[in-house]
């Protein structure tokens, strides 16, 4: 059964530091899921943030959230 996920980016760089809804989710695995989409949303959090190619993806992936029935869970420990 699918579910449906929230996509966030924590940024702590901006005025208020706070979560920021980048995408929705809705998939019955999560972790194939975010493999085929992880570079659309890094994509997108350059863009809507203007974060240009000095800060790694990395970096990003470590700000980058899913909110699940279970809580906030860092999409680096997906999977």
């Amino acid at each position: 059964m699918k579910q449906l996920y929230e996509v966030i980016f924590y940024s702590g760089e901006q005025p208020l530091p706070a979560y920021y809804v980048i995408d929705q989710i809705s998939c019955e695995n999560i972790e194939e899921e975010l493999k085929n989409k992880i570079v659309h949303f890094t994509q997108a959090v350059r863009k809507i943030f203007n974060i240009g190619d000095d800060i790694s993806n990395y970096k990003i992936h470590k700000a980058l959230y899913i909110i699940r029935e279970d809580g906030l869970i860092p999409i680096t420990n997906i999977g």
